[in-house]
């Protein structure tokens, strides 16, 4: 059975998917400079972390605490 952090950790690293997506799409379709600063701060934060949990799943793994 997979523990509670893990889960978290999993919905967290599919809710950041979209969050990367949404600020992806912004830079394409985005005409104005203040929104594409927002997003742009959404990608850095949102990626930082997705990187963060990634690594706490890893540690999970090894430490066999999924």
């Amino acid at each position: 059975m997979r523990s509670a952090c893990h889960k978290r950790c999993q919905e967290t690293v599919q809710l950041s998917e979209k969050l990367i997506d949404v600020a992806q799409n912004a830079y394409k379709d985005c005409d104005d400079d203040q929104c594409l600063v927002l997003f742009g701060t959404v990608l850095g934060s949102v990626s930082k972390l997705r990187r963060e949990t990634e690594k706490r799943l890893e540690e999970m793994k090894t430490l066999k605490l999924q």
